[in-house]
């Protein structure tokens, strides 16, 4: 069974011992310790902390509603139960003093020994509850943290689950659109070459020389088409499993625009079109070269395919205070509202025949916008109905202490 300290303090020793012969009797085990005065009691009750305290009201030095007072202002006593005893204790005033100051209970002198063994026993006994409350108290709340931190990590576990099933739509978005690619478009150049190479296999002795160049072009523009095609699916595959590393230097626009169109004037011969540039200042960018040429061969590309025969397709660039802007401009048939809003998605397919029943992947576009936007810029299309369209594209503007290639030194 516990043993408990219960501090007195009295001024007159006749009085403390009174109360601890009164105590004597008790049942419960306990220890007495003794103070003089009020400045005695809080230092004893400081050190000690005893389970009880029983205070004299009137006491040199500190009276007795002084040291409570000032035992419940300190976080180590405040929660110890103290019992007013005195004599002055005589009216519902006094009374009320003591309480507000924050003693528990009172008994008057001169002391009765039943009444005080059974006020000493009931505080007690709270003590000991409100202690073990505290305690439950204490280990509530060290559950409530681990709860709130498992809470935590759950909702940590969850939010990575949530990216990985977004990944994971990403990806199946990713295939489904390969899918969709290799079934609609693929098959399209790749018949044409079954289908020719059928025809040279069984009839070569019997076709005309004008029907043999006819059917060379269908080849040739078959694997054409095929190789375009397998060429923005890596492209594009490699975009999406973030294997294409960006690798920037300051380059001259009109260099890529250039190459590109040393490699596409044959396709606009073809159709009659008139393919220029129209830039009168050198654009530097900083760019990854390999990336921009592909966005300009796409759109440059496109506006070929869009573009009847005798249209007019425009490259022009203009320099900004901090990025180039870059804008392939055709006569071409045009684009809709309504398929300007699928243009840039990857699933949506709206692959669209040229005006020589050219082929497609829907693809290129998608390419293009995210190619642009992993260098700093953004890409966006005008265009109206019967008008023509106009893609235009910025990239961050080559200035700075980077240092340039020969051939754009050459154009300062």
């Amino acid at each position: 069974m516990k043993t408990y300290n219960i501090l007195i303090a009295d001024d007159y020793t006749e009085n403390l011992q009174i109360i601890v012969d009164a105590l004597q009797g008790s049942a419960m085990p306990h220890r007495i310790i003794k103070a003089i005065n009020g400045r005695i009691l809080c230092e004893l009750a400081e050190k000690r902390l005893p389970d009880l305290i029983i205070t004299d009201w009137e006491m040199p030095e500190m009276d007795g509603i002084e040291a409570i007072k000032y035992l419940k202002s300190l976080e180590t006593t405040k929660d110890i139960p103290i019992i007013m005893c005195t004599g002055i204790m005589t009216t519902s005033g006094n009374l009320k003093l003591a309480l507000d100051s924050g003693a528990v209970d009172f008994i008057r002198k001169p002391i009765d020994k039943l009444e005080l063994q059974a006020r000493v026993y009931s505080m007690l006994q709270l003590a000991d509850s409100y202690r073990t409350i505290k305690d439950q108290n204490v280990v509530l709340e060290q559950q409530k943290s681990e709860i709130e931190l498992q809470s935590k990590k759950l909702e940590e576990t969850n939010h990575i689950l949530q990216q990985q099933r977004d990944e994971m739509q990403i990806l199946n978005k990713t295939k489904d659109k390969f899918f969709s690619i290799i079934a609609h478009d693929l098959k399209n150049p790749i018949g044409a070459l079954l289908n020719t190479t059928e025809i040279l296999r069984n009839f070569t002795a019997d076709i005309s020389n004008e029907t043999r160049a006819d059917v060379y072009e269908i080849i040739a523009v078959s694997a054409k088409n095929t190789y375009a095609l397998l060429e923005n699916l890596l492209n594009w595959a490699r975009t999406q499993t973030g294997n294409i590393k960006l690798e920037s230097k300051i380059v001259s626009a009109q260099n890529l625009i250039e190459e590109n169109l040393s490699l596409l004037k044959g396709s606009a011969k073809n159709k009659s079109i008139c393919l220029f540039t129209d830039i009168t200042e050198p654009l530097l960018v900083y760019v990854d070269a390999n990336m921009i040429k592909t966005v300009i061969r796409n759109l440059i590309t496109n506006a070929i395919k869009f573009t009847p025969e005798s249209g007019t397709i425009k490259i022009s660039g203009t320099k900004f205070d901090e990025y180039v802007q870059i804008s392939v401009s055709d006569t071409g048939v045009g684009i809709s509202d309504e398929v300007k809003e699928k243009l840039f998605k990857v699933g949506e397919h709206h692959s669209t025949e040229g005006t020589n029943n050219e082929s497609g992947t829907g693809l290129g576009l998608v390419i293009c916008k995210e190619f642009v936007e992993k260098n700093g810029g953004r890409l966006w299309v005008e265009s109206e109905i019967g008008k023509g369209s106009s893609f235009i594209f910025t990239v961050p503007l080559g200035v700075g202490d980077i240092m340039v290639e020969d051939d754009i030194m050459e154009l300062l």
